[in-house]
């Protein structure tokens, strides 16, 4: 598989979960800690779930974005990164309502790895050390039916931004 610096499919980075589910390391080049405003999730897939160690490890295959206040962004304008991880340290995931149903975080991981889910994310909510995602289920077939909609909350210690590359060629 031919894998380009700013398109990874969710196929390779399942395959990167599974290395790193199996204790292999993943170097990333940039990190960052939580700063409001300088990363966005807005319209992002999260499409691999990881906990190892007390963290979770949501992994967006297709990046998400980089403001242009992002001190770590030299562009100074709104890009995306290419794969990417945010790991959230010691934490634990609250309640899923999906579809107005309490859901399971097992079962939600489950449906996410084996890729017949992603979770995009379509706001997110910071207060202290809790965050709650919103956002919409998909499949392959398009936004799960009858209802797409989704809220996730976690609470944890700190949050890590990781990723290798800024994509110029992919501008808000």
């Amino acid at each position: 598989m031919r894998v380009s610096t700013c398109h990874v499919t969710a196929d390779y980075i399942r395959v990167v979960c599974r290395v790193v589910e199996s204790k292999v390391l993943i170097v990333w080049k940039f990190q960052s800690e939580y700063e409001y405003g300088a990363i966005s999730l807005h319209d992002c897939h999260i499409t691999s779930i990881v906990e190892k160690d007390n963290n979770i490890e949501l992994y967006f295959s297709d990046g998400y974005w980089l403001s242009d206040a992002n001190i770590q962004n030299p562009y100074k304008k709104v890009l995306r990164t290419d794969a990417s991880c945010l790991t959230l340290l010691n934490a634990n995931c609250g309640d899923i309502f999906f579809a107005g149903t309490k859901f399971s975080w097992h079962e939600f991981c489950s449906n996410i790895n084996l890729g017949q889910w992603s979770f995009e994310c379509i706001t997110e909510c910071y207060a202290g050390n809790k965050s709650v995602y919103s956002g919409w289920i998909w499949t392959e077939e398009g936004a799960y039916q009858p209802n797409p909609e989704c809220n996730i909350w976690f609470t944890f210690q700190e949050l890590v931004y990781n990723w290798n590359n800024i994509c110029e060629d992919r501008q808000w």
